[in-house]
């Protein structure tokens, strides 16, 4: 059954989900719900379009060097 959600929890999911920091958190808070961190990945990409947000990252492996980029400019 699809969940019904009102227009400020959409609003607020959109704007968590759109920005680099939010995709990493919630990238972060799927992984422990997944076995891999690509299911975790597929499965934010997923919710995006869920959304009717494009895909952030075409391709795992573009994810991964953005994944990489982002901690490094966090843990400087």
């Amino acid at each position: 059954m699809e969940k019904l959600i009102s227009k400020h929890e959409y609003a607020q999911q959109v704007r968590q989900i759109n920005s680099t920091s939010g995709y990493f958190h919630r990238f972060y808070e799927l992984s422990g719900e997944c076995r891999t961190h690509q299911e975790a990945w597929i499965k934010l990409e997923e919710e995006r379009e869920d959304l009717g947000l494009e895909e952030k990252y075409s391709s795992y492996d573009s994810f991964r060097k953005a994944k990489s980029n982002y901690m490094e400019m966090k843990f400087v």
